[in-house]
């Protein structure tokens, strides 16, 4: 038996994190909750091998999710640079602009979606977290 996909999700708004947060359970998915994005980083940067993929809000209070996909991508822990990333945006030609091409372990989801695009979405990016740390295992 395969164990459950565990996500952190980076939503600061009251309301939708936990609409979001209910809805990655559905699919089976043990999910985090972060509402402040200065406690993402604290918390990445201790546990980062735990998840298999990071959930991100564009707009956040004080950055924006280019500056935490940014940071993940330049990281010097491999888990974190490897981390597969979901940018869920209102304005998804501002977050294109601002991300520029991180298409590797990268997708954008924009507001308003549907289950079925935040599934195929998820169901994208986390297989390929699994074969990442499947490999980065097999080489220890």
């Amino acid at each position: 038996m395969s164990r459950r996909s565990v996500q952190v999700t980076v939503e600061d708004d009251e309301w939708l994190g936990p609409i979001l947060e209910k809805q990655l359970k559905t699919f089976s998915a043990e999910v985090r909750l972060v509402q402040d994005p200065k406690a993402f980083f604290v918390g990445m940067s201790r546990i980062s091998a735990a998840y298999d993929l990071a959930v991100v809000d564009f707009g956040l209070p004080g950055m924006t999710g280019d500056h935490l996909v940014s940071w993940m991508r330049t990281s010097v822990d491999p888990w974190i640079e490897a981390l597969p990333i979901l940018l869920v945006t209102g304005t998804p030609e501002l977050a294109r602009k601002s991300i520029g091409d991180v298409s590797k372990g990268f997708r954008l989801l924009a507001k308003p979606y549907s289950m079925e695009d935040l599934r195929s979405a998820v169901d994208a990016l986390v297989p390929e977290r699994r074969l990442h740390c499947f490999m980065a295992r097999a080489l220890q």
